[in-house]
């Protein structure tokens, strides 16, 4: 889900974005001129064509090139990203990527449609920004090379992790374990069976382990409602969430959320 989305010109020396905590996903582009994400230890060397993923509560901001000159920008801010994407910024928990060729005017045509759809949304703008999430994590992780190796892993581990992204991707339509494993092309029985040997779990626990775990990001990480964060989640229902959240986590919700945000202003989580 989209939480933040903006474009235009900047003049990060004269109006730079301090460092500090963001609780999304950032995906900032320069597409003209120049500018350099700021550390507690200091700044990078400034860059132009560039795109930057940071994950939550990586502390950063940014400068200019130090020349007081004017920058084009495209952000976008996502509460969660796909898993693979998340794998890759883990080491240090941000990456960058060349734009190249024809790269800008394609980030700069995407980013003009976002912000259309961010202020002027209409029924299909979920989806729209489910498809330019996609869009922008398969661009980032087609520069990396590690992601176009052929996939090395048994046959198993390969199912068991397709399964576990299309039930990612499909969460809040309520998708079961009937449909995951028709669109894995395996049988249900089958499915079960590579779960126990892959995770040591059904896939129902799984799922479930997945929607608690997105809940929980939810929570912790904006102020989306609670029952909003349910119906997003999977769950039919307030209560049937609030059941089975309270089982997985022993905390309510909203004891979750309050712990959450103890935490971040701790500097806490991670």
């Amino acid at each position: 889900m989209i939480v933040y989305c903006n474009k235009g010109l900047r003049q990060y020396d004269s109006y730079p974005e301090r460092v500090r905590r963001r609780r999304v996903w950032e995906f900032q582009a320069v597409l003209r001129g120049k500018i350099r994400p700021l550390f507690a230890s200091g700044a990078e060397e400034a860059s132009s064509d560039t795109l930057w993923v940071f994950g939550p509560d990586n502390l950063h901001g940014w400068r200019g090139s130090g020349r007081n000159d004017e920058a084009e920008i495209a952000v976008f801010h996502y509460d969660i990203v796909p898993r693979e994407l998340e794998q890759y910024c883990r080491r240090d928990g941000w990456i960058s990527v060349p734009l190249e060729n024809d790269e800008p005017s394609w980030l700069r045509e995407n980013v003009s449609q976002a912000w259309e759809h961010f202020f002027n949304p209409l029924k299909i703008t979920p989806v729209y920004f489910q498809h330019l999430l996609l869009e922008l994590s398969l661009f980032v992780l087609g520069k990396a090379e590690d992601f176009l190796l052929p996939d090395e892993r048994p046959q198993a581990a390969r199912i068991v992790a397709r399964a576990r992204s299309i039930y990612d991707s499909r969460m809040e339509y309520g998708i079961g374990t009937e449909q995951v494993a028709r669109e894995s092309g395996v049988s249900v029985s089958h499915l079960r069976r590579l779960f126990q040997q892959q995770e040591g779990k059904s896939p129902a626990a799984v799922f479930t382990e997945m929607r608690v775990q997105r809940a929980l990001e939810l929570l912790v990480r904006t102020n989306i409602p609670v029952t909003e964060i349910a119906l997003t989640c999977g769950f039919s229902s307030h209560s049937a969430f609030s059941r089975t959240f309270h089982r997985q986590t022993g905390l309510s919700p909203r004891q979750a959320r309050k712990e959450g945000a103890k935490k971040t202003l701790k500097g806490e989580v991670n």
